[in-house]
């Protein structure tokens, strides 16, 4: 629930929302959209969104936003912030910059689950603008083929007209139940005339797949727009290049052979950082009987406890200095415990520094 409410807050930071009552069917799409894409990933997409929206591509603000706007992203940037107008812009001013030194490294990293992402934020924004309207959208994809559009409303407060459907019938084709008064389907293309609706209805897609040489199946990316007076609904199915749902057996067992390899790398360095704790439990019993002020530094991102931090290289960080700045004119003496170890932005290096008492 607390996701979903992020979600909404997102979108609304970058459209106008002005509903006065609102359903978790929109919610519910996103979710069940990307309920496979790791955290990571899902949550590098939404800043990449609301960097598209707010930032130029050279990490400035984009101009001509309300300070209301801006107040929005702060709080979607910033979980805590609660500043005022000229402090929300630094706020995003700072987000705009990070995330732009980032943004190519980390895109590298989640291409795999990005394209899933992009088309189920489209898809939200769709939604909600439909529902506001009184049009409650749902999409249900059957992997790797086909695709349903429901579209529930009230006739009796809701005018709709269906003014047709576009997609490449070269690789799909198309129908409905909005076209016919027994409820049956009928083919639909580019051509289909205008239809004032008085039912809720479906649309059903089938993808057409390809032949490779090896003899395997393989169907092209597929983007479906649904147009009514009240707006439209899109829905995108990737290709096989472009994420592992189609033809779905290999690639979902090499994101989970991936997957495997993340969880022992992180139970590797939980190991590491067990075994740092014993060799520095001992390392400063030995010291401490010499007159000297014992100091734990750890070079590399945030996060492990009992040590001080000093930022990776890239990032700014001096070890050198750092230790310097320690023990100044003192005697230093300075004990790799464990270096190089593997993760985050420059891996891990960790070490005691004694400043010798003359």
């Amino acid at each position: 629930m607390q996701y979903r409410f992020q979600m909404m807050f997102l979108l609304c930071a970058t459209s106008p929302c002005v509903f006065a009552e609102t359903s978790n069917t929109c919610g519910d799409v996103y979710a069940g959209a990307v309920q496979d894409v790791s955290f990571d990933a899902r949550q590098y997409a939404e800043n990449n969104f609301l960097f598209t929206a707010h930032c130029e591509s050279n990490g400035e603000i984009r101009e001509g936003q309300s300070d209301q706007s801006l107040s929005i992203v702060a709080k979607k940037v910033n979980i805590g912030f609660s500043g005022n107008s000229s402090e929300a812009r630094s706020t995003v001013s700072e987000f705009c910059k990070e995330f732009l030194s980032k943004k190519d490294f980390r895109r590298a990293s989640f291409r795999y689950e990005l394209t899933v992402v992009g088309a189920a934020l489209r898809s939200f924004n769709d939604c909600k603008a439909l529902e506001h309207n009184g049009m409650f959208v749902r999409h249900y994809v059957q992997q790797p083929r086909s695709v349903i559009v429901r579209l529930d409303f009230n006739p009796d407060k809701t005018n709709v007209i269906f003014r047709g459907a576009a997609f490449d019938n070269s690789i799909a084709t198309c129908s409905s139940t909005a076209l016919s008064s027994a409820g049956t389907p009928v083919v639909i293309d580019r051509s289909t005339p205008e239809t004032s609706i008085d039912r809720p209805f479906s649309i059903i897609c089938e993808r057409t797949p390809e032949e490779t040489s090896s003899g395997a199946k393989k169907f092209q990316r597929f983007v479906l727009g649904v147009d009514t007076n009240h707006g439209t609904y899109n829905v995108e199915m990737p290709t096989e290049e472009m994420f592992g749902y189609d033809l779905a057996s290999a690639n979902q067992a090499r994101h989970m052979e991936l997957q495997d390899q993340k969880n022992a790398l992180e139970a590797r360095l939980n190991g590491i950082i067990e075994m740092l704790n014993a060799e520095v439990t001992t390392l400063k019993n030995r010291i401490d009987t010499a007159s000297a002020e014992i100091h734990l530094v750890k070079q590399g991102e945030k996060g492990v406890p009992f040590f001080e931090h000093v930022a990776c290289p890239q990032h700014g960080g001096d070890f050198n200095a750092y230790v310097s700045n320690l023990c100044g004119s003192r005697r230093k003496i300075i004990q790799p415990i464990q270096t190089e170890v593997p993760g985050g932005w420059c891996g891990y290096n960790f070490y005691a520094v004694a400043c010798m008492n003359q």
